[in-house]
């Protein structure tokens, strides 16, 4: 189950720096525009428990605060949002990264691909950005 929150932990760090806004020669970063939400569902082999799911979320927010630690303003940059899922009896996690431009879509998808394809914890992924949907 460690394994599993350190991966996810790890795909969510990867989506969000690849939809990082780049700086500018001043060191600030540029405003974000407002458009959808990049979706990012992963499920494992793991055996879903409603008892487990907290603890799990829990230990999943720990990771990524140790795992962004000095990456603070690109986090806060793009909102995003964690939740166990029970698909089809697995364990599964569902993360949100609010406000994804449209170009920033195909990094998101080969980033999160790239990862997962690696890990045998993970049965499937989803990724939806802006109406294309991409299944490994």
């Amino acid at each position: 189950m460690k394994t599993l929150g350190v991966l996810i932990a790890f795909v969510a760090l990867v989506a969000v720096e690849a939809c990082a806004p780049e700086t500018t020669t001043t060191m600030t970063r540029r405003r974000r525009s407002t458009n959808e939400d990049a979706e990012i569902v992963l499920r494992t082999k793991l055996k879903y428990s409603e008892e487990k799911k907290d603890d799990y979320l829990e230990h999943l927010e720990e990771l990524m605060k140790a795992a962004t630690n000095g990456e603070v303003e690109e986090i806060e940059e793009i909102k995003s949002t964690y939740s166990a899922l029970n698909v089809n009896g697995d364990f599964g996690a569902k993360i949100q990264l609010h406000d994804i431009e449209q170009d920033e879509c195909g990094k998101v998808i080969n980033d999160v691909k790239s990862i997962v394809e690696s890990l045998p914890e993970v049965v499937s992924t989803q990724v939806r950005c802006h109406g294309s949907t991409s299944n490994f």
